[in-house]
């Protein structure tokens, strides 16, 4: 026969395994659970690395909590009611629920380990999953934010994006580097600068992949290894891809202070109309190859596009201060462009090597000596 203290135990063990087997239901207000799976799912996730296929999921406390680990490590948490254990799903399954259903309603979360099924349920819509144990991570300790985004940093922080080095051989170019209220990014060919208000003082790299995903509103804070970014319900951790970045800002010192000749004077506007048309002419050959040639002569400007099988020219409208000629990589110029919205570009030559700038009001592009053997 069972001791009395024997038979307790088995009671107990057999307590918590019906505990474990229990259908568990929990309800999320839809529009809560689209902030959470979008906040976690921020950043895509790498096919690298397999533990960012899952998201864990887990409603306790009044709070719905969803995590995701990868290159970078997200958590997000929203209002929720009951409680369903920690669980996880496939994030392309749930990212597909959560676009399918609109921002009324409740989604309804069904969790039977008896069954093997997680059931999401919203409106018409539904979802089945296989059932597996998960474990949401919590959320990391966050200092207090060293920059707050604002509309016009994100956008200029996106075209900064946009100028900066991808091949990761180059790790000191690969990234948005923010200093004494500037930001600045670059490539072989060209670097470009903007001093849009709201960019802090402090001397951070920017990653990227971070760069690409911010919001007004969203804020930076520091970490070891990497930055936070808190943006709505959600907290990711972003690293570094070095532990140390030596961004050139001596050399956009230097280019910044040159006096060089300011050769004329143009709208922004004017002058993307033209770059691309210049573009689409020669754009049957490889871009890498085409350069432009701004000439300031006569009261005119000049405009030649030029690859080694094509050659596109037109006359663009502006000021003329000083004769010239400006050479630029076509690429580049594209996408420098993209900065000076509707205002006025100021064209300048910074040394006689043939270093170029475009300015305006906030942004300014840099450019390196084109090899006049192109031609």
């Amino acid at each position: 026969m069972l001791s009395g203290s024997q038979l307790s135990s088995k009671d107990a063990a057999a307590n918590i395994y019906n505990h474990s087997m229990a259908t568990q239901q929990a309800k999320i207000p839809a529009k809560n659970f689209k902030s959470l799976i979008g906040s976690i799912l921020k950043f895509p996730p790498s096919a690298s690395v397999s533990a960012s296929e899952v998201i864990h999921f887990a409603v306790n406390n009044g709070r719905a909590r969803a995590s995701i680990s990868g290159v970078v490590v997200s958590t997000a948490t929203v209002l929720g009611m009951h409680e369903v254990e920690a669980f996880t799903a496939d994030y392309r399954s749930l990212r597909g629920f959560a676009g399918t259903i609109s921002d009324d309603g409740s989604v309804d979360v069904t969790v039977s380990p008896k069954d093997n099924q997680v059931r999401f349920v919203c409106g018409k819509q539904k979802l089945n999953l296989p059932y597996t144990l998960g474990s949401v991570l919590p959320k990391p300790k966050v200092a207090e934010p060293f920059f707050t985004v604002t509309a016009e940093t994100a956008v200029a922080i996106r075209w900064l994006a946009g100028i900066a080095e991808k091949d990761e051989s180059k790790l000191d170019m690969c990234c948005v580097y923010l200093t004494g209220g500037r930001a600045m990014a670059g490539n072989q060919k060209c670097i470009g600068v903007a001093r849009t208000e709201g960019l802090p003082q402090d001397s951070i790299p920017l990653p990227l992949n971070l760069c690409s995903v911010l919001e007004s509103g969203d804020k930076l804070s520091k970490a070891e290894g990497g930055l936070i970014l808190t943006s709505g319900c959600g907290v990711s951790q972003v690293p570094y891809l070095v532990s140390s970045i030596k961004f050139p800002v001596a050399v956009v010192d230097r280019m910044e202070a040159s006096a060089g000749a300011t050769y004329g004077k143009c709208k922004a506007r004017d002058m993307v109309s033209v770059f691309t048309e210049s573009a689409d002419c020669v754009a049957r050959i490889p871009k890498a190859q085409a350069f432009l040639v701004m000439t300031f002569k006569d009261g005119k400007i000049g405009v030649r596009a030029q690859s080694q099988t094509a050659v596109f020219r037109t006359v663009l409208d502006g000021a003329v201060k000083k004769d010239g000629d400006l050479w630029l990589e076509l690429p580049e110029a594209e996408e420098a462009l993209k900065a000076f919205g509707d205002g006025d570009v100021s064209c300048r030559k910074l040394s006689p090597k043939g270093e170029a700038a475009l300015e305006g009001s906030e942004a300014k592009v840099f450019f390196a000596p084109v090899r006049k053997d192109k031609s």
